[in-house]
């Protein structure tokens, strides 16, 4: 558990300053461009960490803390749901 928590906890502070840098203008904000689609490409692999985790994360997490991490990354409830059904229907 300690390590999950130790790994969480790295990933989830990259997972919020992608999300920080996103949410940005980058005209009028701190970060520019360049920043903005390093921060895009971050977050599609970690996207994708999310689904491969995705039942692992619901039972570790509160849901609230799985809640935020769905939208620090972009995903809503109907996607969530989404993400559910086609992970049961896969077989995981």
């Amino acid at each position: 558990m300690f390590l999950f928590k130790f790994f969480y906890n790295i990933r989830l502070k990259a997972i919020k300053s992608s999300s920080i840098i996103i949410n940005s203008n980058p005209f009028s904000g701190p970060f520019g461009i360049k920043q903005i689609k390093q921060a895009q490409k971050n977050r599609k692999m970690n996207q994708g960490w999310f689904i491969r985790n995705y039942f692992k994360l619901k039972t570790k997490l509160s849901n609230e803390e799985f809640k935020q991490l769905a939208e620090d990354l972009g995903f809503g409830f109907s996607d969530l749901m989404e993400i559910e059904r086609k992970l049961k229907n896969a077989g995981f």
